[in-house]
């Protein structure tokens, strides 16, 4: 039934998909009991698909008493504490308690660095995330670190036209704007934008929203018939 539950949630059928898994839950949790494994994978599923439907408190109720379980039922480094982690991140976010949320990205970027490695995809995505909240909280040079730091892994480990990498390059353009610093910014935004032209199309909203964002470094180097002209 959880398998059933998780591709209505791909679906986005969310009705339908909180109704099986809240039945998958009630019988785990009757026959195998509130801590077991089965029945706190379903939880932190639930908690997912609450986030989806931009249920945040929800979400982060179920996914806080999801994490405090699975920590003492399989360890800190268990993959499904990083996963309900993980999840609990994305309801901060929501709710932009955003303290909360780079406590939680912190703890995976440590986590994950020991249980996976450096070089992984999810230890990266864990530290470009921690970024993009320092970002969101005005911490811009705490940020540009940290991406710069994410993009050379990404493109040493996955390639400069992969997405996620191209989507870091725009990323740390955007912070660089931010810092005042529109003439590093602009090379950076372009290999982005090129990239997305090449990979995604020139129509695709990604590309359209680096297109966007190129506009928005010419402008700030008063370059504004260049600007005009994308």
């Amino acid at each position: 039934q959880r398998m059933l539950a998780r591709i209505l949630q791909y679906q986005a059928q969310y009705p339908a998909a909180e109704k099986l898994y809240s039945e998958t839950l009630q019988k785990q949790e009757r026959f195998l009991g509130s801590d077991a494994m089965d029945a706190l994978r379903t939880k932190a599923n639930l908690g997912s698909l609450y986030n989806e439907q931009g249920r945040y408190a929800d979400a982060e109720k179920l996914l806080s008493e999801t994490v405090k379980a699975t920590t003492q039922a399989s360890g800190q480094n268990s993959p499904e504490t990083m996963s309900a982690l993980h999840s609990l991140a994305i309801a901060y976010d929501g709710e932009r308690q955003y303290a909360k949320e780079a406590d939680i990205w912190e703890e995976l970027y440590r986590l994950r660095s020991q249980t996976l490695g450096p070089d992984h995809p999810d230890t990266v995505n864990s530290m470009q995330n921690l970024a993009y909240v320092y970002y969101k909280v005005g911490k811009a040079a705490e940020a540009e670190k940290l991406q710069r730091q994410g993009l050379e892994i990404g493109r040493r480990v996955l390639g400069n036209d992969h997405p996620s990498v191209l989507l870091a390059i725009g990323n740390l353009a955007n912070t660089l704007l931010s810092e005042g610093k529109p003439a590093e910014a602009e090379p950076l935004q372009r290999e982005a934008l090129e990239g997305r032209r090449r990979i995604l199309g020139p129509n695709h909203p990604e590309t359209q929203y680096a297109i966007a964002n190129l506009a928005n470094i010419l402008s700030a180097q008063k370059r504004y018939r260049e600007a005009e002209a994308l």
